[in-house]
Protein backbone atom coordinates (compact mmCIF):
# COMPACT_ATOMS: atom_id res chain seq x y z
CA UNK A 1 0.00 0.00 0.00
CA UNK A 2 1.42 3.39 -1.00
CA UNK A 3 1.05 6.74 0.81
CA UNK A 4 -0.67 5.36 3.92
CA UNK A 5 0.63 8.28 5.97
CA UNK A 6 -0.32 10.94 3.41
CA UNK A 7 -3.46 12.60 2.21
CA UNK A 8 -2.54 12.09 -1.46
CA UNK A 9 0.05 10.64 -3.79
CA UNK A 10 1.23 10.82 -7.41
CA UNK A 11 1.94 7.96 -9.79
CA UNK A 12 4.50 8.61 -12.54
CA UNK A 13 4.43 6.24 -15.55
CA UNK A 14 5.05 6.22 -19.31
CA UNK A 15 2.27 6.05 -21.89
CA UNK A 16 3.13 6.11 -25.62
CA UNK A 17 6.66 7.24 -24.71
CA UNK A 18 5.45 10.25 -22.74
CA UNK A 19 5.75 10.63 -18.97
CA UNK A 20 2.32 10.87 -17.37
CA UNK A 21 1.26 11.77 -13.82
CA UNK A 22 -1.88 10.73 -11.97
CA UNK A 23 -2.74 12.23 -8.58
CA UNK A 24 -4.59 9.95 -6.15
CA UNK A 25 -6.38 11.56 -3.15
CA UNK A 26 -5.85 8.67 -0.69
CA UNK A 27 -3.61 5.69 0.07
CA UNK A 28 -3.53 3.19 -2.79
CA UNK A 29 -2.04 0.00 -4.17
CA UNK A 30 -0.76 -0.66 -7.72
CA UNK A 31 -0.52 -3.88 -9.70
CA UNK A 32 0.56 -4.34 -13.29
CA UNK A 33 -0.42 -6.92 -15.90
CA UNK A 34 -0.99 -7.51 -19.60
CA UNK A 35 -4.61 -8.23 -18.85
CA UNK A 36 -6.47 -6.58 -21.67
CA UNK A 37 -9.31 -9.07 -21.78
CA UNK A 38 -11.86 -10.53 -19.42
CA UNK A 39 -10.18 -13.83 -20.35
CA UNK A 40 -6.88 -12.92 -18.73
CA UNK A 41 -3.39 -12.26 -20.03
CA UNK A 42 -2.72 -12.40 -23.76
CA UNK A 43 -0.08 -14.80 -24.99
CA UNK A 44 0.60 -18.04 -26.84
CA UNK A 45 -0.76 -21.48 -25.98
CA UNK A 46 1.45 -24.33 -27.22
CA UNK A 47 0.66 -28.01 -26.86
CA UNK A 48 2.02 -31.38 -27.94
CA UNK A 49 -0.51 -34.00 -28.94
CA UNK A 50 -0.92 -37.53 -30.23
CA UNK A 51 -3.61 -39.40 -32.16
CA UNK A 52 -4.36 -43.10 -32.74
CA UNK A 53 -2.86 -42.92 -36.28
CA UNK A 54 0.80 -43.88 -36.96
CA UNK A 55 3.39 -41.10 -36.43
CA UNK A 56 0.88 -39.21 -34.29
CA UNK A 57 3.01 -36.76 -32.28
CA UNK A 58 2.75 -33.07 -33.21
CA UNK A 59 3.06 -29.59 -31.70
CA UNK A 60 0.82 -26.58 -32.37
CA UNK A 61 0.79 -22.96 -31.14
CA UNK A 62 -2.07 -20.46 -31.13
CA UNK A 63 -2.73 -16.92 -29.86
CA UNK A 64 -4.70 -17.23 -26.65
CA UNK A 65 -5.56 -15.84 -23.22
CA UNK A 66 -4.54 -17.30 -19.86
CA UNK A 67 -8.17 -17.75 -18.78
CA UNK A 68 -9.21 -19.85 -21.77
CA UNK A 69 -10.01 -23.57 -21.63
CA UNK A 70 -9.02 -25.63 -24.69
CA UNK A 71 -10.79 -28.78 -25.95
CA UNK A 72 -11.71 -30.83 -29.02
CA UNK A 73 -15.25 -31.33 -30.37
CA UNK A 74 -16.21 -34.07 -32.79
CA UNK A 75 -18.31 -33.90 -35.95
CA UNK A 76 -18.97 -36.37 -38.76
CA UNK A 77 -15.87 -36.96 -40.89
CA UNK A 78 -15.97 -36.84 -44.69
CA UNK A 79 -14.74 -40.45 -44.69
CA UNK A 80 -14.21 -43.24 -42.18
CA UNK A 81 -10.80 -44.73 -41.36
CA UNK A 82 -9.67 -47.33 -38.86
CA UNK A 83 -8.45 -44.44 -36.64
CA UNK A 84 -11.19 -41.83 -36.79
CA UNK A 85 -14.32 -44.04 -36.37
CA UNK A 86 -16.19 -41.69 -38.71
CA UNK A 87 -15.40 -38.50 -36.72
CA UNK A 88 -13.23 -35.48 -37.34
CA UNK A 89 -12.16 -33.11 -34.57
CA UNK A 90 -12.21 -29.31 -34.29
CA UNK A 91 -10.16 -27.39 -31.71
CA UNK A 92 -12.10 -24.89 -29.56
CA UNK A 93 -11.29 -22.42 -26.78
CA UNK A 94 -13.75 -21.12 -24.19
CA UNK A 95 -13.61 -18.27 -21.72
CA UNK A 96 -16.48 -17.33 -19.42
CA UNK A 97 -18.94 -19.22 -21.61
CA UNK A 98 -17.82 -17.61 -24.88
CA UNK A 99 -16.74 -20.40 -27.21
CA UNK A 100 -14.54 -19.79 -30.24
CA UNK A 101 -13.43 -22.12 -33.02
CA UNK A 102 -9.62 -22.07 -33.10
CA UNK A 103 -8.88 -24.70 -35.77
CA UNK A 104 -11.48 -26.40 -37.97
CA UNK A 105 -10.74 -30.03 -38.97
CA UNK A 106 -7.76 -30.27 -36.63
CA UNK A 107 -7.86 -34.04 -37.05
CA UNK A 108 -9.85 -35.50 -39.96
CA UNK A 109 -8.47 -38.99 -40.58
CA UNK A 110 -6.17 -39.59 -37.59
CA UNK A 111 -8.70 -39.95 -34.76
CA UNK A 112 -9.27 -38.16 -31.46
CA UNK A 113 -6.29 -35.91 -30.52
CA UNK A 114 -4.92 -36.31 -26.99
CA UNK A 115 -2.90 -33.46 -25.44
CA UNK A 116 0.39 -34.73 -23.98
CA UNK A 117 1.72 -31.44 -22.63
CA UNK A 118 0.84 -27.76 -22.82
CA UNK A 119 2.38 -24.41 -22.02
CA UNK A 120 1.14 -20.81 -21.94
CA UNK A 121 3.61 -17.94 -22.46
CA UNK A 122 2.56 -14.36 -21.69
CA UNK A 123 3.08 -11.88 -24.53
CA UNK A 124 5.67 -9.52 -23.06
CA UNK A 125 5.07 -6.95 -25.81
CA UNK A 126 1.36 -6.62 -24.98
CA UNK A 127 0.14 -3.34 -23.53
CA UNK A 128 0.51 -3.12 -19.77
CA UNK A 129 -2.18 -1.91 -17.41
CA UNK A 130 -1.49 -0.32 -14.03
CA UNK A 131 -4.47 -1.11 -11.80
CA UNK A 132 -4.80 1.36 -8.92
CA UNK A 133 -6.98 0.26 -5.99
CA UNK A 134 -7.87 1.89 -2.67
CA UNK A 135 -7.44 0.33 0.79
CA UNK A 136 -10.74 -1.56 0.34
CA UNK A 137 -9.52 -3.10 -2.93
CA UNK A 138 -11.89 -1.04 -5.09
CA UNK A 139 -10.57 -0.04 -8.51
CA UNK A 140 -9.71 3.69 -8.63
CA UNK A 141 -8.06 3.75 -12.06
CA UNK A 142 -6.77 1.44 -14.78
CA UNK A 143 -3.93 3.09 -16.69
CA UNK A 144 -2.60 1.88 -20.05
CA UNK A 145 1.19 2.06 -19.78
CA UNK A 146 4.24 1.26 -21.91
CA UNK A 147 5.61 -1.07 -19.22
CA UNK A 148 5.25 -1.95 -15.55
CA UNK A 149 7.77 0.65 -14.36
CA UNK A 150 6.30 3.43 -12.26
CA UNK A 151 7.31 5.80 -9.47
CA UNK A 152 5.23 7.02 -6.56
CA UNK A 153 5.58 10.31 -4.68
CA UNK A 154 3.54 10.82 -1.54
CA UNK A 155 2.40 14.19 -0.27
CA UNK A 156 4.39 15.33 2.71
CA UNK A 157 1.24 16.67 4.30
CA UNK A 158 -0.77 14.73 6.84
CA UNK A 159 -4.54 14.49 6.44
CA UNK A 160 -6.72 17.00 8.31
CA UNK A 161 -6.74 16.35 12.06
CA UNK A 162 -3.31 14.63 11.99
CA UNK A 163 0.05 15.94 13.23
CA UNK A 164 3.31 15.15 11.43
CA UNK A 165 6.17 13.58 13.42
CA UNK A 166 9.57 12.25 12.30
CA UNK A 167 10.27 8.48 12.26
CA UNK A 168 13.09 6.19 11.13
CA UNK A 169 10.76 4.16 8.90
CA UNK A 170 9.42 4.95 5.42
CA UNK A 171 8.41 7.63 4.46
CA UNK A 172 10.39 9.32 7.28
CA UNK A 173 7.38 10.67 9.15
CA UNK A 174 4.10 9.52 10.64
CA UNK A 175 0.76 11.20 11.09
CA UNK A 176 -0.67 11.11 14.62
CA UNK A 177 -4.15 12.11 15.69
CA UNK A 178 -3.75 15.73 16.87
CA UNK A 179 -6.50 15.63 19.53
CA UNK A 180 -5.25 12.33 21.00
CA UNK A 181 -1.64 13.56 20.99
CA UNK A 182 -2.65 16.84 22.69
CA UNK A 183 -4.64 14.89 25.31
CA UNK A 184 -1.64 12.59 25.99
CA UNK A 185 0.73 15.57 26.35
CA UNK A 186 -1.74 17.32 28.69
CA UNK A 187 -2.07 14.14 30.80
CA UNK A 188 1.73 13.78 31.06
CA UNK A 189 2.07 17.49 31.97
CA UNK A 190 -0.60 17.19 34.68
CA UNK A 191 1.08 14.08 36.10
CA UNK A 192 4.48 15.79 36.21
CA UNK A 193 2.99 18.87 37.95
CA UNK A 194 1.20 16.68 40.46
CA UNK A 195 4.35 14.69 41.28
CA UNK A 196 7.00 17.40 41.04
CA UNK A 197 5.15 20.65 41.65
Amino acid sequence: MYCTQSNKGKIFFFQNGKKEVLEIPSSFDISCSSQNSACGLSGTYTFSYTTPAPNPIGTMSFASFSGETWYFKSKPAPSTTEYNQGLSWDLYANCAGAERLVYSNFSILSGHPIVLSSNFVIDSSANKYLRVTNASGQLIAQLKADNCNFDVACSEDCPAGKCKCATDSYPGYCCLDCAATAANIKAITNELRANYG
